[in-house]
């Protein structure tokens, strides 16, 4: 699930640091994906491949192939294409996409009821869907990606040579590769799986880190991302 560290480990920092103590009893280090607060002793766990956007990839192509090996045959094709790219196929410069697996993130009444749950339940951090995503994460999630959607129409975005497009998943594959830059919002996991698919065909992830440390560990880590505090500031 996306349930939030703050959530998991206890409902107070108290609660969060003896649960933590517990924990260092049974194991040297100790690590969590959903980062959404810095507790000393607990570790990013980079987030990595989705197997839902990949999964969704194999629906993509049952149009194509009604044979398991064929589909097979070609979302490895398509994968391992994008995946021997090079710094020579970076002819284009910074892409923007909608949220096209996870179509919910741009919706107005996702962020709706994730208000009515912080009016009605204003001590309970996670929004009751299958997930169990952070209300604070839901609602941050949905505001940097309709901030983007207004900025990438900007002359300052056509400047800064961004392209806003909205890529089926076949063509997610093939496209990503020749940009240099991707305007990378934040999810409701804090991280997101476009950043590692873009890491991986070397294309740049640019963040607004909405101040998340999450994102600091992994530049911490190594990975090579951009920070940002506004889409304007690109």
């Amino acid at each position: 699930t996306e349930m939030p560290l703050k959530a998991a480990l206890g409902g107070t920092d108290r609660e969060r640091n003896a649960t933590v103590a517990r924990l260092r009893k049974y194991f040297g280090r100790i690590t969590y994906q959903t980062k959404d607060l810095k507790i000393e002793g607990v570790h990013l766990a980079p987030m990595g491949l989705s197997w839902g956007y990949m999964i969704a990839l194999m629906h993509d192509l049952h149009d194509v192939h009604q044979s398991p090996q064929l589909k097979s045959r070609l979302f490895r094709r398509i994968v391992e294409d994008a995946l021997r790219t090079n710094l020579s196929a970076k002819t284009r410069g910074v892409l923007a996409t909608r949220s096209k697996v996870a179509y919910w993130l741009d919706s107005p009444r996702f962020a709706s009821r994730a208000l009515k749950h912080v009016r009605e339940r204003p001590w309970d951090p996670i929004l009751p869907i299958v997930t169990n995503s952070s209300v604070r994460a839901i609602l941050e999630t949905y505001n940097s990606r309709k901030k983007l959607r207004w900025w990438v129409q900007t002359p300052d975005a056509a400047a800064a040579g961004v392209e806003f497009r909205s890529l089926p998943v076949q063509e997610w594959w093939r496209e990503l590769p020749t940009y240099r830059f991707l305007l990378n919002p934040m999810g409701t996991a804090i991280q997101t799986a476009k950043t590692y698919e873009a890491l991986l065909v070397l294309t740049i992830p640019v963040i607004v880190h909405c101040g998340y440390t999450a994102f600091y560990e992994l530049i911490r880590m190594g990975f090579p991302l951009v920070l940002i505090s506004a889409w304007t500031d690109v």
